[in-house]
């Protein structure tokens, strides 16, 4: 997604949001709606992968007898919203509506704000909130961990039902990633840097703390929903804040499940409050006076106008936003390793991924082999219902992804990308798309300026090493990149001088808690994860100086 389009303007800003306006902290990642255009037949056909296959149609997917929908506030689990309200949550895999979840009104988002505000100020026993020892503060993360960890697989098969991921990435990477996210907080709580002593002479003691933010709203996106919300409750809660947690409207399902887990683990009441909704209850919880810090992950255009909102009231802000995120393929790779590195840094998690590596660059030496290579590897990449256990591949996230993804599809090939394999929907039941694979990609088609969020790999030829920086860095974003090369020299080169807050080396997608993650530029400001790189996002330094 780039912000700069004058293609797109200010009335398809408004598709970021359910609601078509104002825009609102919706978490929705793409923006750009095109005309039906035509799409040539690819150069390949794939037959794994056919058009005429309908995997929607081939596993039935499962009906739990019971779904967790309720808004977590001050302690309580809350079925209906205070206006009524609710809005639909559909399965991707096969279109059909799962059932109706509370949208939080303005009584329930000012209820939830309240009660957080009031546990973060309650000193009035050693059991509340701000009194707890940060040892307590981490025993209490590490029983979450424990219960999320003993309910991984229905937290997998709930993430796999409202998102359209495989099942096997649900249970082995998403939910099991929540429980370790949550464990490491936990360990995080009492050894977290407390403040320093300042030596500023003999008649004055000068000393630091290191003190919770406050009241935190944190609004996650729908691609990876558990891992998003522990990378934003963790050190939260680690550092001493409270929160409101927003689920995208897409994707809620786990969210809610996690917040009957959350009272079980025996959190104080107001401490953490969920509050399911569309873009209109993110935008309430930005603006509102008692919200100290906002934590955002979504769409560019959608973070820079939370950014200038929370500015207004100079509120704490850290936002992960979009990605372009280039890829070098030098002519001196271990082409086996980058074919399949390059393969799983675009196609992972359906392409739904801010840093999916979307701008491929290779070597004019080796553009052909790669490109051979690549299509065979994407031909074997097995589109599935989320529920098949074979299934490589699932179902975009919505029908309204789904379009977007095939009109950037129908856009590059009228720009003249060459499409060698895919583009094109497989079946008519739920929300798939064939793995897509084009050549001979230019750098102003609009496929390789904005996000696209889905399965569609582009390839670009490069001729030099400062061509290609230069390439890479001609985005307005900067969250991730990837290098492949046997050169140390080239590939110092290239870790330093290409603008990402994320640099992958002969690898791609290795994201560990322990590290650091997040962007610069238009892809956003802050850090999650890395320890006291995420902590201090949710810290303020006081400096406290007393007469010896």
């Amino acid at each position: 997604m780039n912000k700069t389009l004058s293609r797109v303007g200010a009335a398809a800003l408004a598709v970021a949001s359910r609601r078509s306006a104002p825009l609102v902290a919706s978490t929705s990642r793409s923006f750009h709606t095109f005309p039906p255009l035509h799409v040539a037949a690819p150069k390949v056909e794939c037959q794994i992968n056919s058009r005429s296959r309908n995997p929607g149609s081939e596993v039935q997917r499962p009906h739990p007898q019971r779904l967790a929908t309720s808004m977590l506030i001050d302690g309580k689990l809350v079925e209906k919203s205070s206006d009524g309200e609710a809005f639909e949550t559909i399965c991707p895999a096969d279109g059909t509506k799962l059932m109706d979840i509370p949208q939080a009104g303005k009584e329930d988002v000012n209820a939830a704000v309240e009660a957080a505000h009031r546990a973060f100020n309650d000193y009035s026993s050693p059991d509340t909130w701000p009194s707890l020892p940060p040892r307590a503060r981490g025993a209490l993360l590490y029983k979450l961990s424990s219960l999320i960890s003993q309910h991984v697989d229905e937290l997998a098969l709930l993430e796999s039902l409202d998102n359209g991921k495989t099942i096997n990435q649900s249970r082995n990477v998403d939910a099991q990633a929540c429980a370790a996210i949550f464990k490491y907080w936990a360990g995080w709580a009492d050894k977290m840097e407390n403040g320093r002593v300042i030596d500023i002479g003999t008649q004055h003691f000068d000393y630091t703390l290191h003190q919770p933010v406050g009241v935190c709203a944190l609004i996650v996106p729908w691609n990876l929903p558990l891992i998003a919300a522990a990378a934003k409750i963790g050190p939260a809660l680690c550092a001493g804040n409270t929160v409101i947690l927003k689920p995208a409207e897409q994707t809620p399902l786990s969210t809610l499940r996690l917040a009957e887990l959350i009272v079980e683990a025996g959190f104080p009441k107001g401490v953490i409050n969920i509050l399911p909704g569309d873009g209109q209850v993110g935008s309430a919880l930005v603006n509102h006076p008692m919200v100290n810090k906002i934590s955002f992950t979504g769409s560019t255009p959608v973070g820079l106008k939370v950014g200038s909102d929370a500015a207004k009231q100079c509120k704490r802000v850290s936002l992960e936003l979009g990605g372009k995120n280039p890829v070098v393929v030098h002519h001196d790779t271990d082409m086996s390793l980058a074919v399949e590195s390059v393969h799983n840094a675009l196609f992972w998690n359906e392409g739904e991924a801010c840093a999916s590596g979307s701008r491929i660059f290779v070597h004019e030496k080796i553009y052909d082999e790669f490109l051979e290579k690549s299509i065979q590897r994407a031909m074997k990449r097995k589109v599935a219902h989320p529920f098949a256990q074979d299934g490589q591949q699932g179902a975009q996230v919505s029908e309204e992804q789904m379009n977007r993804i095939l009109g950037y599809i129908s856009s590059a090939s009228s720009e003249g990308a060459e499409l060698e394999l895919g583009g094109y929907r497989m079946g008519d039941k739920g929300y798939y798309i064939a793995p897509t694979v084009f050549s001979q990609v230019q750098d102003h088609m609009t496929v390789s300026k904005e996000e696209i969020f889905g399965p569609v790999m582009c390839l670009h030829k490069y001729t030099d090493i400062d061509e290609v920086i230069q390439r890479a860095n001609h985005t307005p974003f900067g969250l991730a990149a990837g290098v492949f090369t046997r050169d140390q020299t080239i590939g110092h080169e290239l870790t330093r001088r290409i603008h990402a807050g994320l640099l992958f080396w002969n690898c791609y997608h290795v994201v560990d808690i322990a590290a650091p993650f997040g962007g610069m530029k238009h892809s956003g400001q802050g850090r999650e994860g890395g320890g006291m790189y995420g902590l201090e996002e949710y810290m303020e330094v006081k400096n406290v100086v007393q007469k010896v």
